[in-house]
């Protein structure tokens, strides 16, 4: 089945053409928040699912939820493109295997952005999940029998021949992409929207 790979520190999106063939698929979560967000465009429905390393949302200083201005900017193009315009009910919070304080604080820093921003609706509970697992398009967790983050990395591997590109990879499917900002998925490689995981 073909999925949106999502490693941390990065967002990827699906298309409604393809809701009911593409999955979101992300992993090695343990304290970092997931975030799924639908949309509608002038293009028709869209879904966009970050995973947040939540420690880029705390106050480092004083353990609290960065201020909404910080949380805007670091969520880059998943808050401009997408959380900015949502209406509360249409987004979902995921938690990992280990969630604490930090995942706390970031869910509540995306909160204080979006209630700042005036969004809205309102919000649904967090659900716990696990340390790997796949989101469908309509937001529902699928814990069994989604693929391994392993498989994934092999399968976004598979996708490029280039080997600073596949070190990006490696690293990426890791320990996250760098920075304490947001990537789009596809800024570490081409297909990774729409890769087949065996």
């Amino acid at each position: 089945m073909p999925y949106c790979v999502v490693p941390a520190n990065s967002y990827g999106i699906i298309n409604e053409i393809d809701f009911n063939s593409v999955q979101f698929l992300t992993g090695g979560q343990a304290s970092c928040t997931v975030v799924w967000v639908l949309i509608d465009t002038d293009a028709g429905q869209q879904v966009a699912m970050a995973h947040v390393l939540s420690a880029n949302l705390n106050d480092g200083y004083n353990g609290n939820p960065v201020d909404a201005g910080v949380c805007e900017e670091r969520l880059a193009g998943f808050w401009d493109n997408y959380l900015a315009q949502a209406n509360k009910g249409n987004i979902r919070f995921f938690t990992g295997q280990n969630p604490g304080n930090s995942t706390e604080n970031a869910t509540q820093a995306i909160k204080n952005a979006l209630n700042a921003n005036d969004n809205p609706g309102d919000y649904n509970n967090p659900q716990a999940a696990a340390a790997e697992y796949a989101v469908a398009a309509d937001g529902q967790l699928v814990l069994n029998g989604a693929p391994s983050w392993a498989q994934a990395k092999n399968a976004v591997l598979g996708l490029s021949e280039d080997p600073q590109v596949r070190t990006n990879i490696t690293l990426a499917m890791a320990i996250g992409m760098d920075g304490n900002t947001l990537h789009a998925n596809t800024s570490l490689v081409a297909g990774i929207e729409n890769v087949d995981v065996p």
